[in-house]
């Protein structure tokens, strides 16, 4: 099965699963491996039941695949983020739009 996932992120959900995930750790867990861990866990949630755990995007990233929005809060990132499907027909602006 392909991974789609037509959600919204849920933030308390990926905050659950970060907070199983260092408490597996004993509290210990470097944010790579951390980010790693619950990409898998992601794509286990994908494979076993047809749908994410926390309704976040997989991408490729330089150092392999995590899922975006979890990065983005872990990293301190926490911006305003458009839902995929609006970014889709986002039209960029340009200086000579009125």
């Amino acid at each position: 099965m392909k991974p789609h996932n037509d959600t919204l992120f849920q933030e308390p959900k990926a905050a659950q699963a970060a907070a199983f995930m260092l408490y597996k750790a004993n509290g210990k867990l470097e944010v790579l491996k951390l980010v790693k861990l619950m990409y898998l866990a992601e794509r286990e949630s994908f494979s076993r039941f047809g749908e994410g755990l926390t309704g976040d995007a997989l991408v490729s990233m330089p150092h392999g695949p995590v899922l975006s929005m979890t990065l983005d809060f872990i990293n301190g990132n926490m911006g305003y983020r458009p839902r995929r499907q609006d970014a889709c027909f986002a039209r960029p602006k340009y200086d000579s739009d009125a």
